[in-house]
């Protein structure tokens, strides 16, 4: 009665799986989980990432900038005299990626190693 996809879809959402005679066939701990691989989730992650140009940077978030952007990357437009702009591809400019300083403060740690990334491209 039911095709694998649609078991599937009844686990992930903690629905048990009966046949016409009432009987449980397959509970949602049964059933394995659905298969996405760890380069499956980083090309999804990939697609829905925005780029915004920056001075001579390109950064790459996970989604797009809040209104009032964030605290660290007003400080960094104010230093390039920039403001982030979006755009849909980076051509031959090297992509920063900064999923993980996607937050409004910054740990000093955090901000020397965004640094760290952000340096090489003001010498070119």
């Amino acid at each position: 009665m039911w095709n694998d996809r649609q078991r599937a879809c009844l686990a992930a959402l903690g629905i048990p799986v009966y046949e016409a005679n009432r009987q449980v066939v397959n509970s949602p701990e049964s059933l394995p989980e659905p298969a996405q691989t760890h380069a499956e989730s980083f090309e999804t992650a990939l697609e829905n990432a925005v780029l915004y140009r920056l001075g001579p940077w390109v950064l790459r978030f996970p989604e797009p900038l809040p209104v009032t952007s964030f605290t660290w990357l007003r400080d960094l437009a104010v230093f390039v005299e920039s403001r982030p702009t979006q755009i849909n591809d980076a051509g031959t400019t090297p992509i920063i990626d900064c999923s993980h300083v996607a937050k409004e403060q910054l740990a000093p740690e955090e901000k020397r190693m965004l640094w760290q990334q952000l340096k090489p491209a003001l010498n070119t």
